[in-house]
C-alpha cells in the first residue's frame, strides 16, 4: 500500500475517532433549528450578538430542548463548533470566559436526572474534560468544563435546578446565562433573571406553550411580536410538520401521524400546531355544549350510586351539584373508574340558612329519584369550610358546615382535595375525564363526564364549562382562573378529585346505617 495512501487512512481513521468522541463538531441542524442559532442582535444593542431574551416555542417534537442543550455548551466554551466557519457566532464576539451557567428543567429526578444531563452528557466534547457533581440523591447537579474546544484551561460551570425548587434558591445567585426547558412558574422567572442583572446575563427559553401564559405578554414586548424590545428575541417553530423529513427535518410523515393520534385534544393547538397559550385561555376548551358531552334528561336507573359536591359561600349564591356514578368503566390516567353522569345543580340564594339549603337539596334528591337511599348520598365539601373553624355570636359552641350539613341531614359530607397544587392536579383529572371513550352497548364515543340537558342555563355548569378560562397578567405569581365562572368548575374538580366508583351496595341499603360508609371503595364488594 502507497505511503500517501497509508497516510490519508491514518488520518481518516483519526478523524473518525475524534468525531466519535466529540460528535458535537458534526452536527447537522434542521432549518428551524438553524433559525435558533441565526437569530441575533444588532452589535449596538449587545457587542456579543446574542438576545438579553429568547423564547423558542413551538410544537413537541421539533429538537427545542436539543437547541437548548447546544446553546448551553456554546455558552460555556465560547464558541458553537457546528455552525459554518463564516458564521458570526461559530466563534461568540466579546464574551467573557469562563461562565457560570443555570439550566433549569420541571423536575429534577425526571426533566434533569433522566433528560437534560444525559444529553448534556452525549455532547459535550471530550476534550472539555468534564467533571461531574452529585448531590445526596445521585442526581447530576453541577458540571466543570475544564478546558474548552481546543483543549485549554477554562473553569465555566453549569449548575442544574428545577422548578419544584422554592423560589428562595434561586435568590442571591449570579449566572452569566440561563436556559429555560419548559416555562417557569413565573416567581421562579424573577427570582432566577435578578441574578442575570450583575452580569448583564442573557437567557433563553425553549417549550411548548402548554402552561405559564404570561410568557406570552413577555414575548409581545419583541419586535418580532410586533413590539418595541430589540434586545427580546422570539422564534415561532410552528406545527409539528415543519420537522418531517420533507421539510428537511427528522420525522417521518407515520412518526408524525402516530403522535398526532395520542394527543389529548386540548393539548393539540400547542403540541402539533405550535400555538401559544395566553392569558383569558379556556381551561376546558375541548368541553363542547353537544353530544357526547351533554346528553338528553333520562331517569338515572336507582341503583346508580350518588355524589354531590358543595361550594360554599356566605356572600354569593352556594353552588351545589348532582351527579350518579353508572356501572360503565372508564379509563382516567390509568386508573379503571365510572361514567359520571351530572344530573342537575342548583344555586342556593345566600340569604338561605344552612336548613333551608338542605331542604331545597332533599326536594331536589326526590325529583332525580334517589328513593329512600337519601342519606346514603356522599357530598364532597371544599375543605376550607370543613376545617376553618367559626365561632358562633354569643361565643359559644364553634361551627362550620361540615357539622352544620351533617347536622341538617345532608348527607356523609366528606372533604375535598385541598393540597398545594390540587387545583391544577384538578384540572388535570377533569380533562381526563372528558376525553371521549369507547362504549360498547352504544357503540359510541362517550366521555368519562357527561352532564343532563338540565345544566345548561345562565350561572349553570354547563355555561360555566365553556366559559372558564385563566386569567394572567405579568404582575400575577401563576395561572390563576377566573373566579367568575369558578365556583360551578369547582363542584365538578371536586368530584373528579375524589374519583369516586360505582358501589352495587348503594342501591341495596335503605335509610343509610352505620355499617355503610359511600366512601369505602370496597363496601358491599
Amino acid at each position: 500500500m502507497p505511503d500517501s495512501v497509508k497516510e490519508a487512512l491514518k488520518m481518516w481513521e483519526s478523524r473518525e475517532r475524534f468525531q466519535k468522541a466529540n460528535p458535537i463538531f458534526g452536527i447537522k441542524l434542521s432549518p428551524k433549528q438553524r433559525e435558533f442559532f441565526d437569530t441575533m442582535v444588532d452589535a449596538e444593542v449587545r457587542p456579543d450578538r446574542l438576545p438579553k431574551g429568547l423564547f423558542v416555542t413551538g410544537s413537541n417534537k421539533q429538537g427545542k430542548t436539543f437547541c437548548n442543550i447546544l446553546r448551553g455548551i456554546a455558552l460555556a466554551t465560547g464558541e458553537h463548533p457546528f455552525l459554518p466557519d463564516d458564521h458570526p457566532l461559530k466563534r461568540i464576539p466579546n464574551w467573557k470566559l469562563p461562565t457560570v451557567g443555570l439550566v433549569v428543567g420541571e423536575q429534577l429526578t425526571q426533566s434533569i436526572d433522566k433528560k437534560i444531563v444525559p444529553e448534556y452528557q452525549k455532547w459535550i466534547p471530550k476534550i472539555c474534560k468534564p467533571t461531574y457533581k452529585k448531590n445526596q440523591q445521585g442526581t447530576i447537579v453541577k458540571i466543570t468544563f475544564r478546558c474548552d474546544m481546543q483543549g485549554q484551561p477554562l473553569g465555566s460551570i453549569i449548575h442544574m435546578r428545577s422548578y419544584d425548587s422554592t423560589v428562595d434558591t434561586f435568590e442571591g445567585v449570579d449566572f452569566d446565562w440561563i436556559g429555560y426547558d419548559e416555562p417557569p412558574p413565573y416567581p421562579h422567572y424573577v427570582a432566577a433573571e435578578r441574578g442575570l442583572i450583575p452580569t448583564d446575563g442573557i437567557s433563553f427559553m425553549t417549550f411548548t406553550s402548554l402552561k405559564e401564559p404570561w410568557i406570552k405578554d413577555v414575548a409581545d414586548e419583541s419586535v418580532d411580536m410586533g413590539g418595541q424590545s430589540k434586545r427580546i428575541r422570539v422564534i415561532e417553530l410552528g406545527e409539528i410538520w415543519n420537522n418531517s423529513i420533507k421539510r428537511g427535518g427528522i420525522l417521518t410523515d407515520d412518526a408524525i401521524e402516530a403522535f398526532i393520534k395520542i394527543v389529548p385534544k386540548e393539548e393539540y393547538p400547542a403540541r402539533i400546531e405550535g400555538k401559544w397559550l395566553q392569558s383569558g385561555s379556556i381551561i376546558y376548551s375541548s368541553f363542547q355544549n353537544e353530544s357526547p358531552w351533554v346528553c338528553e334528561n333520562f331517569e338515572t336507573p336507582a341503583h346508580w350510586t350518588r355524589v354531590e359536591a358543595v361550594d360554599p359561600h356566605d356572600s354569593r349564591s352556594t353552588k351545589w351539584l348532582f351527579c350518579a356514578i353508572s356501572p360503565q368503566e372508564v379509563n382516567i390516567d390509568d386508573e379503571v373508574l365510572n361514567r359520571i353522569y351530572v344530573l342537575n345543580y342548583l344555586n342556593l340564594s345566600s340569604t338561605m340558612t344552612i336548613k333551608d339549603m338542605v331542604r331545597e337539596v332533599k326536594l331536589e334528591r326526590i325529583k332525580l329519584n334517589y328513593g329512600n337511599r337519601d342519606r346514603n348520598c356522599t357530598v364532597v365539601l371544599d375543605a376550607k369550610f370543613g376545617k376553618a373553624r367559626t365561632v358562633s355570636l354569643d361565643g359559644e359552641e364553634p361551627a362550620n358546615w361540615q357539622e352544620k350539613l351533617e347536622q341538617a341531614g345532608a348527607g356523609y359530607v366528606v372533604l375535598s382535595h385541598s393540597k398545594p397544587g390540587d387545583v391544577e392536579l384538578g384540572h388535570k383529572i377533569v380533562r381526563s375525564y372528558l376525553i371521549p371513550q369507547y362504549h360498547k352497548p352504544s357503540e359510541m364515543e362517550i366521555p368519562g363526564v357527561v352532564f343532563m340537558e338540565r345544566c345548561q342555563g345562565v350561572d349553570s355548569p354547563i355555561e360555566s364549562m365553556l366559559k372558564y378560562r385563566y386569567m394572567i397578567t405579568t404582575a400575577t405569581a401563576t395561572r390563576k382562573p377566573e373566579e367568575k365562572y369558578k365556583d360551578h368548575c369547582d363542584t365538578l374538580r371536586y368530584i373528579c378529585l375524589d374519583r369516586p366508583i360505582y358501589i352495587e351496595r348503594w342501591g341495596q341499603v335503605g335509610g343509610g346505617g352505620n355499617d355503610f360508609t359511600p366512601r369505602d371503595r370496597h363496601a358491599g364488594r
